[in-house]
């Protein structure tokens, strides 16, 4: 076959917002061992006893402000995504899995082979590399490979964090209604992680001072590449040093989380910085979720104006206007799988 095929793959969401199916997603999450990195009975019994049970029913209220006609935002956008590409990409034809949820990798990745590819491009939806989603979602990959006994030719697409076309798409995308300059301040709120999984990647990470350039000692660093990507769109903006600043959002749990902390960042800004206009960026997210929809649509926006701020604004994430994901799929490196 002349085009090759692509696997794209997201986080995933529950199937509905019922209790006992956000339940059955977050077992699935929660109980990775790359995302929760505890021993297996310690992760078991922090997970199943206490975290899930007490956290499903507070997502599910979570899911329900978010939910469409067509389901699961991240589902729906994603499947939209790959109905644009098949239209007008002629070199590729696209597949969409998810990690945890449905449309399963196993059973997408047996439809690919049903129809006779035999090259894949695996593309995690993830722009800054982690162990919890890149990883873990290419792990999973190839246990399902091993499962069907099929090894195509595979090329990877990771940390496409400062891809020059990623980095143009999102700045093409702005609404025309927002220009940057009209906000007081331009914060760039990425997915949070423990810091511990940092540590693990490299044993000298400072969570900070050691960030401002990509060198072979930090080059999977998620923070390092996190930066990287906000000063890019920065400066494609213009935006001057105190213009901007970066942050991390959804924390769960005790542990120490990569600072600066989303929520606590945008209160301080409204309270003792003076912004009373906020423009918001999530650029570790391709698809708008529930950590973009309601945890920052919805709870931060309500947290910055109750503590002084008058306009909260949000870019919305690429969705299904990921329209620079074939140029990046077309800079795939070889990825080595065997059987």
């Amino acid at each position: 076959m002349k085009k090759k095929a692509v696997l794209f793959l997201n986080i995933g969401s529950p199937s509905s917002t019922e209790v006992k199916d956000v339940q059955k997603y977050l077992n699935r999450f929660l109980m990775d061992p790359y995302v929760v990195t505890a021993p297996f009975f310690i992760r078991w019994l922090l997970m199943k006893k206490f975290v899930i049970p007490r956290r499903s029913p507070r997502s599910a209220e979570a899911y329900k402000k978010v939910w469409t006609k067509e389901g699961s935002p991240l589902v729906s956008l994603t499947a939209k995504l790959m109905e644009n590409l098949n239209l007008t990409d002629p070199e590729h034809q696209w597949f969409h899995a998810m990690r945890y949820s449905a449309p399963e990798v196993l059973d997408v990745l047996s439809e690919i082979k049903k129809q006779g590819f035999k090259e894949v491009i695996i593309f995690p939806a993830y722009p800054q590399y982690a162990s919890s989603s890149t990883l873990s979602t290419l792990k999973f990959v190839e246990e399902k490979l091993k499962v069907m006994g099929w090894a195509p030719k595979l090329s990877l697409i990771s940390d496409f964090y400062q891809d020059p076309e990623f980095i143009d798409n999102i700045i093409l995308e702005i609404p025309k209604t927002t220009d940057p300059q009209n906000f007081d301040h331009v914060l760039f709120s990425f997915h949070g992680l423990p810091e511990s999984h940092l540590t693990k990647i490299s044993s000298s990470c400072k969570f900070n001072s050691c960030c401002d350039v990509i060198t072979e000692s930090n080059s999977k660093c998620y923070r390092a590449q996190c930066y990287q990507t906000a000063k890019l769109v920065a400066a494609k903006l213009n935006l001057e040093s105190h213009k901007w600043s970066m942050s991390f959002q959804s924390r769960l749990g005790p542990q120490q989380w990569i600072r600066p902390y989303t929520d606590k960042i945008t209160v301080e800004m409204a309270e003792h910085q003076g912004v009373k206009k906020l423009l918001v960026f999530s650029l570790a997210f391709v698809t708008d979720c529930l950590e973009t929809l309601e945890e920052l649509d919805m709870e931060l926006k309500n947290e910055f104006l109750d503590h002084g701020g008058e306009v909260f604004n949000r870019v919305p994430c690429l969705n299904d206007r990921f329209y620079s994901a074939p140029a990046i799929a077309k800079k795939a490196k070889p990825y080595n799988f065997s059987l």
